[in-house]
């Protein structure tokens, strides 16, 4: 049939009803009655009610979402906001939850609904579906259909949904027979299901059943109607021959209204016209921003539409909540699995308690240009709120002991399969799968589930290793063997999708498998006999009795992680019965996800982990005088203090929700944004942002720009950083940049350090009592020539293949947890708060890293924001090459480049770059390259002064106006093993020298240069400089020469017994720095060799990191490196039959890798003369030498009496060694900075008074001299300790100089 004969066709259906209504009688007590009627005038355009035009405003209120007893004032509260009807889906399986089971009491009694609509003065417009969408679990379509008949094509002509279809229409629509408008009631229209078209079956078979069995109940009583998008051919689609078409949309302008309407034109030549779901905001996912749409927007389409005489009904005017685990879903995302928050506020007119909002008022404010709207004075106040007193939790049981087990489960069966939830007969909850695991043939190995359906907890002998999540398409997890050998998968059900997928069963609904070794690839083992246990969790009646029965009998990890299955958890409250009981909120900050019954109501799931829901809503109606109580089925972790906290009003992360203020009764209802509700006091608060307007920041409404400098307090000691930043500030500068190195403050997972050179804190408030403001460069990563880029190295150690810097969800915990320990110190500092932090970067030229994880970027700017608020503000930096600009580029964060010196057409390049992406605001080069990094074996880094004091001219005059940061502006030390690595040059790794002066306008030391005098000329040109002395030049000597005597060589039993960690006998196995949780230092690697076949043979170390030197039966036989690409040397057969590989850590690359892993990555191989041509050693012993324990220097030194073996020509032909010496300075000397001259010596580390001073290897250069800070000396005698591994002087001479020494300067 085409589409102008259906219309035709159903114009003629539509007309007939519409005169059988008019002509009919009700005859009774011997007189005729006019019926009462709502009929379709096509000619007009209009609907007709009782034969005069009506048009309805319309809101859409779920009932199933908010409780019963506030179902009345939300009624009331539509009203009052002009509209004269009421939408309503019908939620199946709500009432119909089992086969055969109705309720229609409670939150289901669905006809009070329709009574109260009536009684408040409202239409009702009735969705009765099947199917209603509704970001309701399954779209409202029963899960148990799927139990029932497995293979049932619901939304089609398929037998037996129309047979269910018939069963639930007979026990749905006779409750509202009275309730229809030509029966005398207030349903004027019922829709035949819902947006049919976007589901693309197109079924006319079914479509005509269901008018046909929906008008079985309404008659002519109301008239029927479809939704349909106005997208592609949705319309066409979801046209239902003899029923009402209408379209739905959102936001809109004038030409975008006409051509929605002009598609639903194209199917409806007449009628009148009617936006069905008019959308007032969105809907939420986890792990996703809060959605919000203008209201001024809204207002302005609204008027549009009401200009043009159409209906319209508001999607929604009160959303509510996702009560229990009614939540659905929506296939869209990087998993094609996005689930529902619990909060259904929707931005809509009325919040999630039903509170009036911004949009309220402009809504009615539009609608009574329209039509009649009730007085002002019958719009309701804001609601009081309360917020309760802190409620300590009770950790009960967890659910996958015995006794959870027993008391929670269903009763265990065992398959070959793998059953889903609806195979089980089970709505929602939890499945857990338990089978064996076969013998490992790697370590680790990759355990993949396929089809997950939709989040799992992995445990391994009843340990948690790890979660999957269908969500964030991570079906693979690595397992050690090591781990145990029962695998137990929990699978959470987070809701099934609600739109366009109508067989989202849930579950395992593919295989899981294991991964086994293969010669030439990966294959897979699929695991079998299982043994499957629901948690339905249905109600908390089981919780109850576990809380009285079993009480508080679990014991929480240190950290709050449930590390052996999700905890139940029970508490309680009272509320005194002179206490007026109001709404209320949980705040589940430190909580992880779960979900939660008050008085056995299930409020719905909580995931503040994720956000950006932070808060639960708690009805008052739910609670009441005397004890509540509460329990929690938390998955993940607790925070320490197991407190529940409530507040007073909703929190979401990224959120600035409006609220409506009820002023006097003689006054107007005044709508006021929470900002201006506490306008006095904001005010007077500080507030640093942008005019993108004029280009310009405005700090405290004026204009400012800043010239600022990097100087990492981690290159620095302590008290020297006072100094320092006088220097800084007498500079010109106003500004320093400050990157926050996570690896100095948690060096091991758990252990946090923030005293001496990491007492942060201190660096900040020193910067501010120097009159600086702070760029804060917290990371995680931060780059910076630092090893890793600051990324601790044990992240590695605790998950192996953790993928850093994207949405790894190991990675997302780790950076969590490092915030909360990090970020709250802060708080005070930060503009907004009184500091003197006006801006804080969000991660580092994450463009450079080309990996363009927006989930990352997103998360990263969200989690900064949790803490920063708007107190300061947000930016990220890239280079202005190729398209790293975009790829780091995050919405709702300011955006900054870096560059060198440049030429004008090069200034104006980069900065056109960055225009690219952020085409206003102020100009910002946040790495000012002053001079350069440099590698060992390679010419000290050099910059012209004269050339960058010309382009930072250019930048800061006009057209650019720029800010500016000198990277660097002071530089210092690589103290310790903290120096980084770049993978350039033959070797594709080059190690960062142990000086970081940078060629910067302040020396290593701290003093000033000349480019420093050359800059601050610049700076004068354009900001005023405030008058700051500077303090006197640090002294420096040359101090007296001593001789140092060394040890035994570290190889020695003894030294191992002191120096080095425990042997490990690893098979074949190669064990990596992180896999031995060592951050840095050496490695040994012994082995013996197998009997040679040539003379010499080719020794191969494959993928070692980074530099090796090699003994055989105890003497030196050469060293391979990977900076110079040499992996391979011969050895002869004569060496002998004990092979020790020495392994140095030269500093972990900290730009554009993932993870630069530290060891032998490879194998080891001799050359052979059969085929394969080379045999593989085997049968390891690893012993690590860490050197992060001076205590253990000093007791070793004290007991050995031994000396190193010293060939003629300086080389430690059986081994590294230490040397140590007492350095005197004679009392009444001034201790001055000074420098050792390490020419003579080989390449070590050297320690002073117990201080790792970091690397020397005068041998390659160009770093000749190692500074020695006066702040590290005494008067009397001074600890001397080096750690050689190649080669003395002949006299073991220690000498000074008074500057610092670099071969090619």
């Amino acid at each position: 049939m085409t589409a102008q004969k259906s219309v035709f066709s159903r114009h003629k259906y539509l007309t007939a009803l519409g005169f059988i209504v008019v002509i009919g009688v009700v005859v009774g007590m011997g007189k005729c009655v006019s019926p009462r009627t709502f009929t379709i005038d096509h000619e007009n355009d209009v609907f007709l009610k009782d034969g005069k035009p009506f048009r309805f405003v319309a809101g859409s209120f779920h009932y199933f979402r908010a409780l019963p007893e506030t179902w009345r004032e939300k009624m009331k509260t539509f009203r009052a906001g002009g509209l004269n009807a009421v939408d309503l889906y019908i939620q199946w399986s709500l009432h119909n939850p089992k086969d055969g089971e109705y309720h229609w009491d409670g939150i289901a009694n669905v006809e009070q609904v329709v009574q109260i609509a009536t009684e408040e003065d409202l239409y009702v417009i009735l969705r009765p579906g099947p199917y209603i969408c509704g970001e309701i679990d399954n779209g409202g379509l029963p899960y148990w259909l799927a139990t029932k008949y497995p293979n049932i094509k619901v939304r089609t002509y398929d037998p037996d949904y129309i047979r269910e279809v018939e069963k639930w229409y007979s026990k749905l629509m006779p409750q509202f027979t009275k309730h229809f408008y030509g029966n005398g009631g207030n349903i004027i229209m019922v829709q035949l299901e819902n947006e049919y078209g976007a589901f693309g079956a197109c079924d006319v078979e079914y479509k005509n059943y269901l008018r046909v069995e929906t008008f079985k109940y309404t008659g002519n009583n109301a008239v029927l109607f479809t939704t349909d998008r106005p997208i592609d051919d949705e319309l066409t689609c979801g046209f239902t021959e003899g029923a009402f078409a209408t379209t739905d949309f959102g936001i809109a302008n004038l030409s975008q209204i006409e051509y929605n309407f002009g598609k639903l034109r194209e199917v409806q030549p007449t009628g009148p016209l009617m936006n069905t779901e008019f959308y007032t905001g969105w809907l939420t996912h986890w792990q996703e921003p809060n959605a919000r749409r203008s209201a001024k927007d809204l207002a302005d389409t609204l008027n549009i539409m009401l200009t043009m005489k159409a209906n319209v009904d508001f999607y929604m005017f009160f959303g509510g909540t996702n009560f229990g685990f009614w939540a659905g879903a929506n296939d869209w995302g990087i998993g094609r699995y996005m689930a529902d928050i619990t909060s259904y506020d929707y931005d809509a007119p009325m919040d999630e308690a039903g509170n009036p909002t911004e949009k309220y008022m402009m809504f009615r404010d539009v609608i009574a240009k329209h039509i009649e709207v009730p007085d002002i004075s019958t719009v309701p106040t804001m609601k009081r709120t309360m917020a309760l007193t802190a409620i300590t939790m009770k950790p009960i049981v967890s659910i996958l002991s015995t006794v959870g087990r027993d008391q929670l489960g269903t009763r265990p069966f065992t398959s070959n399969r793998l059953w889903t939830f609806e195979q089980l007969d089970q709505f929602s909850g939890f499945v857990l799968y338990e089978t064996e695991l076969p013998e490992f043939t790697r370590d680790p190995a990759n355990l993949v589930v396929t089809n997950l359906r939709d989040r799992a907890l992995i445990y391994i002998d009843d340990e948690f290793v790890g979660a999957l999540s269908r969500e964030n398409y991570i079906n693979t997890i690595p397992i050690s063997a090591g781990y145990g050998s029962k695998l137990s998968i929990l699978v959470e059900n987070q809701g099934r999708i609600n739109f366009q997928i109508a067989d989202d069963y849930k579950g395992i609904l593919g295989s899981v498998r294991i991964q086994n070794f293969h010669p030439t690839q990966s294959t897979y083992t699929t695991l079998n006999s299982w043994t499957i246990t629901g948690f339905p969790f249905e109600t908390s009646v089981k919780l109850e009795h576990l809380a009285r029965t079993v009480g508080e009998s679990y014991n929480i990890n240190a950290d709050g992680n449930l590390y052996d299955g999700p905890v139940i958890f029970d508490g309680e409250f009272e509320i005194s019965s002179n206490e007026v009981i109001h709404d209320t909120y949980w705040d589940a900050k430190g909580w992880g996800k779960g979900f939660v019954f008050i008085n056995g109501f299930n409020l719905g799931r909580y995931w503040p982990l994720m956000g950006p829901q932070i808060t639960m809503y708690i009805p008052g109606h739910l609670l009441h005088h005397g004890w509540n109580q509460i329990q929690i089925v938390e998955l993940q972790k607790v925070p320490a203090n197991l407190k529940m906290n409530f507040v007073n009003g909703p929190i979401f992360i990224n959120d600035e929700k409006s609220i409506v203020v009820k002023m006097k009764r003689s006054e107007a209802l005044i709508l006021v944004s929470l900002s201006l509700i506490f306008s006095s006091c904001w005010a007077q608060m500080r507030k640093f942002e942008i005019d993108y307007e004029r280009n310009t920041f405005v700090k405290d409404g004026e204009d400012f720009r800043y010239v600022a400098g990097s100087f990492h307090y981690f290159r620095a000691l302590p008290e020297t950083w006072a100094d320092k930043l006088r220097i800084l500030r007498a500079g010109g500068l106003n500004a320093v940049d400050i990157y926050i190195q996570w690896s100095l403050h948690n060096p091991k997972d758990g252990v946090y350090n923030w005293e001496g050179i990491a007492d942060i804190e201190e660096f900040v408030r020193l910067a501010t009592e120097e009159g600086l403001y702070i760029i804060l460069r917290p990371g995680p990563y931060i780059c910076a020539e630092i090893d890793n880029g600051g990324l601790p190295y044990w992240l590695e150690t605790k998950y192996p293949g953790i993928q850093v810097r994207t949405d790894d969800e190991n990675y997302f915990d780790e950076v969590r947890k490092w915030y909360e320990a990090l970020m709250p110190k802060f708080d005070k500092d930060l503009y907004g708060n009184g500091g003197n932090i006006i801006m804080v970067q969000v991660e580092n030229e994450y463009g450079a890293y080309k990996v363009c994880n927006q989930r990352y970027k997103e998360f990263l700017r969200d989690e900064t924001l949790k803490y920063t608020g708007d107190n300061a503000l947000l930016f990220t930096t890239d280079r202005p090459i190729d398209n790293e600009l975009q790829c780091g580029l995050i919405e709702n964060v300011f955006a900054t480049t870096d560059f060198g010196i440049a030429n004008p057409d090069e200034v104006a390049y980069n900065f056109g770059k960055l225009r690219e992406v952020q085409p206003t605001g102020p100009l910002v080069n946040s790495e000012f390259y002053t001079g350069w990094l440099t590698h060992w074996q390679e010419p000290n880094a050099r910059r012209s002064g004269y050339e960058l004091a010309t382009t930072m001219r250019t930048m800061l005059e006009a057209p650019y106006n720029a800010n500016v940061n000198f990277y660097m502006y002071f530089g210092g030390t690589n103290f310790g093993f903290w120096a980084g690595a770049n993978d350039w040059g033959i070797g594709k790794y080059m190690a960062d020298i142990t000086s970081y002066d940078y060629d910067a306008p302040m020396d290593e030391r701290g003093e000033a240069t000349t480019k420093y005098y050359l800059f601050r000329n610049v700076i004068g040109e354009y900001l005023p400089l405030t008058p700051v002395a500077l303090p006197d030049p640090s002294k420096k000597t040359k101090y007296s020469s001593f001789s140092v005597k060394g040890t035994s060589n570290i190889f020695t039993e003894t030294a191992r017994t002191q120096l080095a960690s425990e042997k490990i006998e690893s098979g074949g196995k190669l064990l990596t720095f992180e896999e031995l949780d060592q951050f840095s230092g050496f490695v040994l690697y012994e082995a013996n060799l197998p009997s040679l076949t040539r003379d010499p043979s080719n020794l191969y170390v494959a993928k070692l990191r980074d530099r090796a030197q090699i003994y055989i039966d105890g003497k030196y036989a050469g060293v391979l490196s990977r900076e110079n690409n040499i992996y391979s040397m011969p050895i002869s057969a004569s060496y002998g039959k004990r092979i020790h590989i020495f392994v140095e850590n030269q500093g972990r690359i900290n730009f554009q890798e993932n993870f630069d892993l530290k060891g032998i990555l490879g194998n080891v191989t001799v050359q052979t003369f059969d085929e394969p041509y080379y045999e593989e050693l085997t049968d390891w012993t690893i012993t690590g030498y860490p050197f992060d324990d001076y205590s253990k220097i000093e007791n070793f030194i004290a007991s050995d009496e031994s000396a190193p073996q010293i060939y003629k020509n300086g080389w430690l032909r059986e081994g590294p060694a230490l040397y140590h010496g007492d350095w005197i300075i004679p009392e009444g000397t001034e201790i001055a900075d000074t420098w050792w001259d390490t020419v003579g010596w080989g390449k070590g580390v050297l320690f002073v008074n117990g201080f790792n001073l970091g690397r020397y290897w005068p041998l390659a250069g160009p770093q000749m001299t190692m500074y020695i800070p006066k702040v590290l000396l005494r008067e009397g005698v001074n600890s001397f300790v080096i750690l050689e591994q190649q080669k003395a002087p002949a006299d073991l001479s220690i000498n000074f100089v008074d500057e610092p020494s670099f071969s090619e300067d």
